[in-house]
C-alpha cells in the first residue's frame, strides 16, 4: 500500500511503499494539523464523488462485494461493542472505491481513511463516543 503525496501545482503521486521517499514533515503530519470537521468535510467531498463514479463503473461482482461488507457491518453493529463496526464500515467504503476501477481513487480513499484513523482529535472524539455508549 502506498501513501499519496499532493504537490501543489504538480499533481497527486502515489509514494513508494518502501518508505525510501523523503516526505516533507508537513505532508507526513497532515493528519495532525486537520481537525475532525476538516477530515469529515474532505471525506464527504471525496467519497461522494467516488460513489457517483462507482455507480457508473460498478460490476455485479462489485455490488456483491458491497453487500457482503454491509452484512459484515450489520453483524458487527448487532454485537453492540463500541467500535465493533469499524471493519465492516471500512470494507464497505473501500468496496465502493474499488468499484470505480481507478487505482488512484482507491489510494486517495485509503489515505483519507488513514488520516482520520491517525488524527489525535478524531481518536479522542471517537473515544468519547465509545465511552458514552
Amino acid at each position: 500500500k502506498g501513501l499519496v503525496e499532493v504537490r501543489r501545482g504538480a499533481g497527486i503521486y502515489v509514494l513508494d511503499s518502501s518508505g525510501s521517499h523523503n516526505t516533507d514533515s508537513s505532508d507526513a503530519n497532515v493528519c495532525n494539523d486537520a481537525g475532525p470537521f476538516e477530515l469529515l468535510q474532505a471525506r464527504q467531498l471525496l467519497e461522494s464523488n467516488i460513489a457517483e463514479f462507482a455507480a457508473l463503473q460498478a460490476t455485479r461482482e462489485d455490488i456483491v462485494k458491497m453487500r457482503q461488507a454491509l452484512q459484515l457491518e450489520e453483524r458487527e453493529l448487532a454485537s453492540s461493542a463500541p467500535g465493533s463496526s469499524e471493519s465492516g464500515d471500512m470494507q464497505f467504503h473501500l468496496a465502493i472505491a474499488e468499484a470505480t476501477h481507478n487505482s488512484m481513487l482507491v489510494e486517495l480513499f485509503r489515505q483519507s481513511w488513514q488520516w482520520r484513523e491517525n488524527n489525535p482529535m478524531w481518536i479522542q472524539l471517537h473515544s468519547h463516543l465509545d465511552d458514552s455508549l
